[in-house]
């Protein structure tokens, strides 16, 4: 279990080199030490909570995908490994740490250990999204079978370039493009259907011998043609995507279990 401390800090605002820069006076974070997380990986969680806890005095939103954590079932730890894991790459400011104190808490009453994590730092706000960078997804499901065929629509608003890509507990593999079907651009206000070959299918299958598994969908689009060449596994991918500025890419995630 984690908890998050926020205090109310004075916030220093100047703007240097084009940009918003916010001086934070304090920002905490804590998390809880337990067979699972060690005293270190706990003071790096707590870090990086307490970066969140800066950015968010700042006024910077983190761009998380929450609808991880609303996941229930065998698979949840999955999820809940790529929801932490975008949580580290994906906010929209850059968190300078100009001074760093650490400290172990012992709650006895509760006999839970936690370390805490206090820092000051200066917060560079990023750039926003484009508003109108934007895609519609249509004929995805929440649940399929084992071997059926996936195929669904999508709408672009701005010309662009589509990757798509899926993710298992275990594995995850590039849908589009592949060897069969080209890397080329989408026109604004079209929409276009997937498979783009009528002689190709996208079939999807378990791999493991549960009775159903989880997994997540990502659409990316980019403004630009970026191949990527990575492996396909979700810290391999976002590595990737988290190098695009938010303003030049737009993604979507879609959770479903094939039964």
């Amino acid at each position: 279990m984690r908890q998050f401390i926020f205090v109310f800090t004075f916030l220093l605002f100047c703007h240097i080199g084009g940009y918003t820069q916010v001086k934070v006076r304090e920002a905490i974070g804590r998390w809880e030490v337990t067979k699972d997380i060690s005293l270190a990986s706990a003071e790096e969680k707590a870090l990086f909570e307490a970066k969140r806890d800066a950015l968010r005095q700042a006024g910077v939103e983190d761009e998380i995908a929450y609808s991880f954590l609303a996941i229930q079932g065998v698979d949840t730890s999955f999820y809940k490994r790529v929801y932490n894991y975008i949580g580290r790459g994906e906010i929209r400011g850059i968190v300078q740490v100009s001074q760093k104190t650490v400290r172990k808490i012992y709650e006895e009453a509760t006999d839970r250990l936690f370390v805490e994590v206090r820092i000051r730092a200066k917060v560079k706000k990023i750039q926003q999204r484009d508003p109108g960078f934007k895609i519609e997804l249509e004929g995805l499901h929440n649940t399929y079978r084992q071997g059926e065929v996936l195929s669904f629509s999508c709408r672009v608003f701005k010309d662009c370039y589509l990757k798509i890509f899926v993710f298992d507990p275990s594995d995850g593999f590039r849908v589009y493009p592949n060897r069969y079907e080209d890397d080329h651009g989408f026109r604004s206000g079209d929409v276009f259907h997937f498979p783009r070959e009528c002689d190709v299918e996208y079939v999807l299958t378990k791999n493991g011998r549960n009775n159903w598994e989880s997994n997540v969908m990502l659409i990316v689009a980019t403004r630009e043609k970026i191949p990527y060449t990575g492996k396909a596994d979700y810290e391999s991918v976002l590595e990737w995507l988290f190098e695009i500025p938010l303003r030049d890419r737009v993604e979507v995630w879609h959770n479903f279990v094939i039964e």
